[in-house]
């Protein structure tokens, strides 16, 4: 395996995700809108947002694959000098934006509470979240280099620990956004990127990530919505919120393994294709490129949009899944050639 082959499998993974978040919010204005007046839709819908719901897990993935991919020893000063750089100042933007949309005025207070827990919207948990992983890396790295595998198996672990813990003391934790439940993810990332094993394609094997995929998201994602949603099923026992705990942590651990087999195979079709010079090719790896490094910014600013479109289309809401990714994307590709443009003109000048 080259380098090359590695990244645009991940590449391609990471535009993937980006267009999965953008969907699960649509979904998440459809299914309200549906209800319980349409009970069997509402719940479909929720299955099939289930399968979309890996942008969290599969973003953290990634995160944690290129710390330690192709890297011997990592400097953790140049880590935390880019990552923090790279990560903080649109976050601090776009969160000043959703507060003011708020109409805090120049609060101070509420401000810095929203921005510390990352809850100026409601996706913007994540950016604090993966912080608080960052700042755990090089505790991890070096659990990761001692025993990779079983550092995912802790990860794991103590990931779902916490999930319990929080089931067993509700409502003490809630609000509070701790990367624990993400952990698993990231130690995960971490020792993928750190052994940079191929997984060699296999047609069975991806059935089976499938099949259990799509029975576990089935079985999750109907559960939660029809008990806690739709109040269809009398309120879960303790024992029934921690199975359904680990259910999701089963759909997710397959789904990703799914899209990892997917992507891997998509690459290996591609670069064939590329060999015997089809130019379409180029555009696929072009789209790809241009999506893996511009996920952060679609992922902060991608509510503002999907707001504005739903204040048009309210009445008929699933309109949105075609309409507004291709809008954000065409948006944030006009955007990053005004500003090329802007540097050429000052290069010129």
């Amino acid at each position: 395996m080259t380098n090359k082959r590695r990244l645009y499998e991940l590449d391609l993974m990471r535009a993937w995700l980006c267009n999965s978040v953008m969907i699960v919010h649509v979904f998440g204005i459809i299914i309200p809108y549906y209800g319980m007046e349409q009970l069997g839709l509402s719940t479909t819908y929720a299955v099939i947002s289930a399968l979309f719901r890996l942008n969290v897990p599969g973003f953290i993935f990634l995160g944690g694959f290129f710390v330690l991919y192709s890297r011997k020893e990592l400097d953790i000063k140049r880590f935390f000098s880019t990552r923090f750089k790279s990560t903080l100042p649109l976050y601090i933007v776009f969160t000043a934006i959703y507060f003011a949309q708020q109409g805090w005025g120049l609060s101070i207070r509420p401000f810095l509470s929203q921005l510390f827990r990352g809850t100026a919207k409601y996706h913007l948990y994540f950016i604090p979240m993966i912080l608080q992983l960052y700042l755990m890396t090089p505790l991890l790295v070096k659990l990761v280099k001692a025993k990779p595998r079983t550092a995912v198996a802790i990860g794991f672990g103590l990931s779902f620990a916490y999930r319990v813990i929080n089931i067993l003391t509700y409502p003490l934790l809630t609000n509070y956004y701790w990367c624990f439940p993400y952990l698993a993810y990231y130690v995960w990332g971490l020792s993928a990127g750190y052994l940079a094993e191929r997984v060699k394609w296999q047609k069975t094997k991806l059935l089976c990530f499938i099949f259990g995929f799509a029975l576990s998201a089935m079985l999750y994602e109907g559960a939660v919505h029809l008990a806690a949603y739709a109040a269809y099923i009398p309120l879960p026992s303790i024992q029934y919120n921690i199975l359904l705990s680990a259910l999701d942590y089963l759909r997710t651990f397959l789904g990703l393994c799914s899209l990892q087999q997917i992507w891997m195979r998509a690459s290996e079709v591609i670069e064939h294709h590329e060999q015997q010079g089809k130019r379409h090719i180029g555009i696929i790896k072009n789209a790809a490129d241009f999506a893996a490094h511009n996920s952060y910014i679609i992922y902060l600013a991608h509510p503002l949009l999907l707001t504005f479109l739903n204040s048009f289309i309210v009445s008929n809401p699933w309109r949105l899944f075609f309409v507004f990714p291709p809008l954000m994307w065409a948006i944030t590709c006009g955007i990053r050639q005004l500003e090329a443009r802007v540097k050429a003109a000052k290069r010129m000048a």
